[in-house]
């Protein structure tokens, strides 16, 4: 759970940033993952207005005007309660599995099943002040949401989504949220640092201005029998990293045979 960042739920990643020392005594190989993104969260309004041109700022709010005009009762909102994190977070599921319906994702939240670990996570960790869940809603739906947690001062952009419905879709919703959640940030202060976590998409560039390496870190005791074990597991995840962020054409042929496995797994389930 929760990549790289180490917490009662992910004692001990997989997932490195900013690789340094590693163990000692174990044989250890970090493998090229992805590359996270992040930002010094602005100090005032003024600071914030600074991180983008007019031109970007008037384009954004033009096109949270017309969803007000296009959608009923239009809010934003972070929610931290358990009662209303109780309510939304079945909303948010829905939402992610709308978003991946008919794609091959490795994420386990498309079945409610899935998504409950991460849902009770999410309420004792909010219950903290370590996590909070951020949801544009409209026409009384979840529209777009941020699963964020919040650990040592820094505000970690764990998981979102955004729907992909055209009536919605064309306003940019998700870029919208993240717009109002980092306004947010600056108005009601509860981080210094932004990470944007895995990955570099287009919103995430327009706001990260750091760029660290992510690494999959393998390591096995020092054994005959763990120098085996780590030889096995560094092929395999090789392998997959190949399929995962290899070329264009073997990635959409891989995602097929996976998505078609997943129906199959997921139809024999439901006969069962």
């Amino acid at each position: 759970m929760f990549e790289y960042i180490r917490n009662e739920y992910n004692p001990s990643p997989v997932l490195v940033l900013d690789p340094g020392a590693r163990p000692a005594g174990r044989w250890v190989r970090d493998l090229p993952y992805s590359r996270a993104l992040s930002f010094r969260v602005p100090a005032d309004r003024s600071a914030l207005e600074a991180c983008h041109g007019r031109k970007w700022w008037a384009t954004v709010r033009r096109k949270e005007r017309r969803l007000r005009a296009d959608v009923d009762d239009l809010r934003f909102r972070v929610v931290t309660r358990e009662n209303e994190l109780r309510d939304v977070l079945p909303k948010v599921q829905h939402l992610f599995a709308e978003r991946w319906a008919g794609e091959y994702t490795s994420f386990c939240w498309k079945t409610p099943e899935g998504f409950a670990p991460y849902a009770d996570a999410m309420v004792d960790l909010a219950a903290d002040g370590r996590a909070e869940l951020a949801v544009l809603e409209g026409d009384g739906i979840v529209l777009s949401f941020v699963y964020a947690l919040v650990e040592d001062g820094c505000y970690y952009f764990y998981q979102h989504a955004a729907t992909q419905r055209e009536k919605y879709r064309r306003h940019s919703v998700g870029k919208i949220l993240v717009t109002k959640l980092i306004e947010d940030l600056v108005e009601r202060p509860r981080c210094v640092e932004f990470d944007f976590m895995t990955g570099e998409s287009d919103y995430k560039r327009e706001w990260g201005v750091e760029s660290r390496p992510i690494v999959y870190r393998i390591d096995e005791p020092r054994t005959v029998a763990g120098a085996v074990r780590f030889a096995v597991r560094v092929a395999l995840v090789a392998a997959k990293h190949r399929v995962q962020f290899g070329p264009p054409r073997v990635r959409t042929t891989a995602k097929s045979v996976l998505h078609a496995a997943e129906r199959t797994r997921g139809a024999l389930s439901r006969r069962s």
